[in-house]
C-alpha cells in the first residue's frame, strides 16, 4: 500500500522525538523520494549519512534520487561505494546499470542489468531496461526478447509498452507498433514521448491526419521535443503545409541536448530547464514587486540573448538626455557589464554598450491614450512604386509611382488592385535574380508604358531556377485573373525554403529544384549590383499621365487591327 502520507506523517513526529535517528531519517528520505519530493529526500539522506557514512541502502536510494534528478556523476558516485559494501545487491546494481544507460555508456549498463537479472530472473523493470538499453545498441531482436519477458510478467506496464512499441515501429512493424503504443497511452495518456511515437507511426503509415493530432499534443505537453517537432515539419511537408513545415523546421534546427539536464530543450547557448534557475538567483532591485516581474520574465526565456535583466544604477555610466516627448525624456548611458550576447557559441557580454533609457510621465491626464490601445495593432509598410510625398498631389488619369514597378492594367488607368501589389512583386524577383534595377538604361516614358503594357518585361539571370523564373513570369502576368494570390506565393516560398534546408529529400523534383537555388546562388556572388544615382534617380516616385499612356496605347492598338485588317 503506498500510503506515504501517513508514513511521512508518522516519520515526522518520529524524528521529532529523535531528530538524529540514521534509520528514520533514511525511510523519510526514501519516503519523500517515493512522492517525488527529491530535495527533501537529499536533505534527509544527507543527513542519514552523516551518522552513518557506509550505510549502503542510503547511498543506493541517495544514488537512485540524484539519477532522478539527471545528477549522473554524483549517483554514480554513491552507487559505486553501496555496491562495494554490497556487490551482489540487485537493486544497487540495476540503478547503476540504468545511470550508465543514461550516461550513454551501453556495455557497463548491460554488464549491470545482466548481473541484476541473474540475482532477479524475473525482474520486470530490469528486464524492461535491458531491453531499452539493447535498443539503444540497435540491438533490437535482444531487446524484443527481454522486453516481450518483461511485458509477461507485468502485461500493463506503460514504459515497456511504450518502448517496445518504438522498436517495432523502427523495425517497420508499424501494425504491431500501434496496438502497443495505443495500450501504452490508455495507461498513461499525456506521455509526451509516446504520443511523439504514436504520431510518427501514424506519419510512416500515411495517415497524416492522426499523426498530426498525436504530434501537436505531445508538442503541447513538451514543446522542445526534438523528434516530435523532425516528424511534425515531415508531417507538415506531406499535407503541403510548407509554412508551418517550415517554421517547425527552424525551431527543430535551433534545438540542442544541454550538457546539464541532456534534454532537448535548448538552443547552443541557452537551456530552458537549467539557465533560468540560475540567472534568477544572486541579485535583487531591493523592490519586491519589480523583482518578481523581472524574475516573471526571466523564467520564460527562450534565448541567452533575448534575457530581460535588471540593471543596478552604479553599472550605468556618461548619461545624457538625448530626447523628450510628452510622456517622458530619453537617455543614453553606457552599461559596463553590457548586453548578453552569443559569440563563438558561448555566452557572453557586449561590454561598454550604449543603451538607451526613458524615464515616463504620469499618464493620468492622458488616460484617453490607454484606452485608445487596449487592441492589438499591427502596421506593415510598403511602396511599390505607387507612393507620393504628401505635398504632392494628381488629378484623375494620373498617377504617382515608379514605372518598372507598376502594373499594366494601372497605366492604362484601372482602379488599383491586390493584383497589382503581385506584379510588383514578380518585377522585385527579376531585380533579385540579375542585380540590376528593372529597365535599367531606359527612360521612363510613354514608350517603355507601351511596351510594358504590350508585354514586355525583364529578364533574368542565366542560372535562375526554373521554378523561381515560372513564379515571377506568373506574377507578371497581363491578365491580373492569371497572377497567384500572396498565400499560394508564400506557399511556394516556404516549399523552397523547406527544400533548400530539410537534410531529406523525397523526389527528383526536390532534388532539382535544391541544386538549381544553390547554382543560382554560387552565380550571385559574382553578379555585379548596379546601384543607381539616388541623387538624381529615376527610381523615385513621380508623376505619370496614365491617360496619356492609355490613349498611345488605344491609338496603337487600332492602328494594330487596321493592318491586320488589311
Amino acid at each position: 500500500m503506498k500510503r506515504y502520507g501517513e508514513s511521512l506523517s508518522d516519520l515526522n513526529t518520529s524524528l521529532e522525538i529523535e531528530p538524529n535517528n540514521a534509520e528514520a531519517l533514511r525511510i523519510r528520505g526514501e519516503t519523500c523520494h517515493n512522492m517525488n519530493k527529491y530535495e527533501e529526500s537529499l536533505a534527509d539522506l544527507n543527513k542519514s549519512l552523516k551518522i552513518e557514512p557506509n550505510n549502503a541502502d542510503a547511498l543506493r536510494i541517495r544514488g537512485e534520487t540524484y539519477r532522478k534528478m539527471n545528477r549522473y556523476g554524483e549517483s554514480l558516485s554513491d552507487l559505486n561505494i553501496s555496491l562495494e559494501i554490497e556487490p551482489n545487491n540487485a537493486g544497487g546494481l540495476r540503478i547503476r546499470g540504468e545511470t550508465y544507460r543514461m550516461m550513454n555508456r551501453y556495455e557497463e549498463s548491460l554488464a549491470d542489468l545482466n548481473k541484476s537479472l541473474e540475482i532477479e530472473p524475473n525482474h520486470a523493470e530490469a528486464l524492461s531496461n535491458c531491453g531499452e538499453t539493447y535498443r539503444m545498441m540497435n540491438r533490437y531482436e535482444e531487446s524484443l526478447a527481454d522486453l516481450n519477458k518483461s511485458l509477461e510478467i507485468e502485461p500493463n506496464n506503460a514504459v515497456a509498452l511504450r518502448i517496445r512499441g518504438e522498436i517495432y515501429r523502427i523495425m517497420k512493424r508499424y501494425e504491431a507498433s500501434l496496438p502497443d503504443l495505443n495500450k501504452s497511452l490508455e495507461i498513461e495518456p499525456n506521455h509526451a514521448e509516446a504520443l511523439s511515437n504514436r504520431g510518427e507511426t501514424y506519419r510512416m503509415m500515411n495517415r497524416y491526419e492522426e499523426a498530426l493530432a498525436d504530434l501537436n499534443k505531445s508538442l503541447e505537453i513538451n514543446p522542445y521535443n526534438a523528434e516530435a517537432l523532425r516528424n511534425r515539419v515531415a508531417t507538415y511537408y506531406a499535407l503541403t503545409r510548407y509554412e508551418e513545415s517550415h517554421k517547425d523546421l527552424v525551431r527543430y534546427k535551433s534545438l540542442e541536448g544541454c550538457m546539464n539536464c541532456r534534454y532537448y530543450n535548448t538552443s547552443k547557448t541557452w537551456c530552458r530547464l537549467c539557465d533560468p534557475k540560475r540567472i534568477i538567483r544572486g541579485w535583487s532591485s531591493e523592490n519586491k514587486e519589480i523583482d518578481e516581474c523581472v524574475k516573471k520574465f526571466q523564467i520564460k526565456a527562450t534565448k541567452y540573448e533575448k534575457l530581460i535583466e535588471w540593471i543596478p544604477f552604479d553599472k550605468l555610466v556618461g548619461l545624457q538626455i538625448i530626447g523628450k516627448g510628452g510622456f517622458g525624456t530619453i537617455y543614453s548611458a553606457t552599461w559596463l557589464d553590457g548586453k548578453p550576447i552569443i559569440k563563438n557559441n558561448l555566452q557572453a557580454r557586449d561590454q561598454s554598450c550604449k543603451v538607451a533609457l526613458k524615464t515616463l510621465s504620469t499618464l493620468k491626464e492622458r488616460e484617453y491614450l490607454i484606452n485608445q490601445c487596449k487592441t492589438m495593432m499591427k502596421s506593415f509598410v510598403t511602396d511599390l512604386g505607387l507612393s507620393k510625398s504628401l505635398k504632392e498631389s494628381a488629378s484623375k488619369g494620373e498617377i504617382y509611382g515608379v514605372m518598372p514597378y507598376i502594373a499594366p492594367e494601372i497605366l492604362l488607368g484601372e482602379e488599383y488592385t491586390q493584383a497589382a501589389d503581385i506584379y510588383s512583386l514578380g518585377i522585385i524577383m527579376t531585380e533579385l535574380s540579375t542585380g540590376k534595377r528593372p529597365f535599367h538604361g531606359s527612360p521612363f516614358n510613354s514608350g517603355l508604358a507601351l511596351n510594358i503594357c504590350n508585354g514586355l518585361r525583364p529578364g533574368f539571370s542565366e542560372k535562375t531556377p526554373k521554378c523561381y523564373i515560372e513564379l515571377a513570369n506568373q506574377c507578371m502576368d497581363s491578365n491580373p485573373r492569371n497572377r497567384p494570390s500572396a498565400k499560394d506565393i508564400s506557399s511556394k516560398f516556404s516549399k523552397w525554403r523547406m527544400i533548400l534546408m530539410m537534410p531529406w529529400i523525397s523526389n527528383n523534383e526536390e532534388s532539382d529544384i535544391k541544386r538549381s537555388f544553390i547554382s543560382a546562388n554560387e552565380e550571385i556572388k559574382t553578379t555585379q549590383i548596379i546601384f543607381p544615382n539616388l541623387q538624381n534617380s529615376l527610381y523615385t516616385s513621380r508623376l505619370i499621365n496614365t491617360k496619356e499612356i492609355k490613349l498611345t496605347y488605344e491609338s496603337y492598338e487600332s492602328a494594330k487591327f487596321r493592318g491586320n485588317f488589311n
